[in-house]
């Protein structure tokens, strides 16, 4: 637990936590040798006593519950930090649903600090009832995004279709390795430097690719077009050994080659290949290596290869 919350205190924090610390227990103190009877006399008199509506509130009063929601949000903050790290180092539950149960209790633990401080305060709750249901209201129309976005990440840890380390294309053309799901967004590292926060809600409201779902394998096409005379027999040959002999394919999945069709600008086959882990070995390097193998078989036995004819721009 020490140790968990030294993690917590990182340097910029620890001077207003201790500063926060100093001034909760000065004011005990006072108040527990009876110090601060004179300044709550004083904070109550008539002249610092005002009404709202049938309620009368003190300077007192209001000084008190500010002190009191300052220290409860203190509080909140510092023991939500140590859930957090504590669930994080439960290894035997999965990461989503360790992120799941923080969530979960973090929730559950502002609630009942919120509650409190109404009760410090002295709001009377049959009267908030009333008020909370135009406040939800209003929060529900001006927090729409938000709102979703919290009820989508929920429902991304439950439904487990988005995890830490997954590889996800979105149909924005984002495409990366899934690193973080938080309240608002998940965190994908795109592998070129940066860290893009992406909305959850753009999760469960569009398309999304995951590539590591059910497996981390992942199969790789390549087209090559050969020209008409070319011995298609070796062609063939030649480019399952080169997917064959690199050290990515999948030694379980058998390689497949297959004659697609005969275009105008020559023949046209299609090699697949499997590469076991797509996280560790990508996908564009493997199939530029094999390219490029396959590049040099046809040029060291004379096979030529033609560009695909590209169809020409229909004028407007």
């Amino acid at each position: 637990m020490k140790d968990t919350i030294l993690a917590i205190l990182k340097p910029g924090r620890r001077t207003s936590l201790a500063l926060i610390g100093v001034i909760a227990l000065a004011v005990a103190l006072l108040g527990y040798f009876d110090l601060l009877d004179p300044i709550r006399k004083v904070l109550e008199s008539d002249r610092l006593t005002f009404k709202v509506g049938a309620t009368e509130v003190s300077f007192y009063s209001i000084l008190s519950g500010m002190f009191g929601i300052v220290f409860l949000l203190w509080t909140a903050s510092l023991v939500s930090g140590i859930v957090e790290k504590s669930i994080g180092r439960m290894i035997w539950l999965e990461a989503n649903n360790r992120a799941l149960l923080t969530k979960a209790l973090q929730v559950v633990l502002y609630f009942v600090l919120f509650m409190i401080t109404l009760d410090l305060l002295g709001i009377d709750l049959t009267a908030f009832a009333v008020f909370g249901g135009a406040l939800g209201v209003g929060l529900g129309l001006g927090l729409q995004k938000v709102t979703a976005n919290f009820i989508s990440g929920i429902i991304l840890l439950v439904e487990k279709s988005v995890k830490n380390g997954d590889l996800v294309d979105l149909g924005s053309g984002i495409s990366g390795i899934v690193r973080h799901t938080g309240t608002r967004y998940t965190l994908i590292d795109t592998g070129d430097g940066r860290d893009i926060m992406v909305p959850n809600d753009d999760f469960i409201s569009s398309r999304v690719t995951n590539w590591t779902y059910s497996s981390k394998g992942v199969q790789i096409e390549i087209r090559v077009n050969i020209a008409y005379g070319a011995d298609i027999d070796l062609a063939q040959k030649l480019m399952l050994a080169a997917a064959s002999q690199h050290p990515c394919c999948s030694r379980f999945r058998p390689v497949s080659c297959y004659l697609q069709e005969f275009a105008g600008e020559g023949i046209s086959f299609a090699l697949r290949f499997w590469i076991e882990d797509i996280i560790c070995d990508g996908r564009v390097k493997p199939r530029s290596e094999v390219m490029l193998a396959i590049v040099r078989a046809f040029k060291e036995n004379g096979i030529e290869m033609v560009a695909p004819k590209r169809e020409s721009a229909k004028a407007v």
